[in-house]
């Protein structure tokens, strides 16, 4: 007879605070609020929401690189970096649109713990570094300043994300289209 596998309770701990942060928004819960919502008596390596909230983010950062690297294993890399980086970016908000609710609730929160922008701030440029590189955009000495001139405009994209209530997210691929043109120029300020 197969063995009853074990449940996930990472993953039950994730999908427990996604809805609470859908249903209270982030802030107005604790870990414990979490855990007994996942049905888990304690997590290892879990001390607070912030911790549950950074592997909610890792995790999100697998799985757009799992579909990417699906989908570019069917048809190829495109020649253009920025056609790469929208659909790239456009998995990533298919992925949290289930919860945009407890994500728009996540920047006002943060603005109340300005603590937590150490912890963070290092996996949102480990985040858009990855985009960039999964895109094909070429790799300079400054692949950094790239990485920080990128994380303005995806700033600005989510932002747009956060106000677009279009059931096919046309207002965010607009906003998408138009930031990634602006970074496209600015990249190729030098080029000539």
């Amino acid at each position: 007879m197969p063995q009853k596998r074990k449940p996930d309770q990472k993953k039950q701990i994730c999908d427990a605070a996604l809805a609470l942060a859908d249903a209270k928004g982030w802030g107005h819960f604790t870990l414990e609020d979490v855990l007994r919502k996942a049905k888990v008596n304690k997590a290892e390596n879990v001390n607070d929401v912030w911790d549950v909230l950074y592997i909610i983010l890792k995790n999100i950062d697998q799985l757009v690189h799992n579909q990417m690297k699906d989908s570019l294993s069917d048809r190829g890399l495109s020649d253009s970096w920025r056609d790469n980086l929208f659909e790239i970016l456009m998995t990533r908000f298919d992925i949290v649109q289930p919860h945009r609710s407890g994500f728009s609730s996540l920047l006002k929160a943060a603005a109340k713990h300005p603590d937590i922008l150490p912890r963070f701030l290092p996996l949102m440029m480990e985040t858009l570094s990855g985009m960039l590189s999964l895109a094909g955009l070429p790799k300079r000495a400054c692949s950094h300043l790239q990485t920080l001139v990128f994380s303005g405009f995806y700033l600005a994209i989510i932002r747009e994300w956060l106000k677009d209530e279009t059931k096919d997210m046309s207002k965010t691929m607009s906003a998408i289209d138009k930031r990634l043109g602006q970074f496209e120029r600015v990249m190729s300020i030098g080029e000539k």
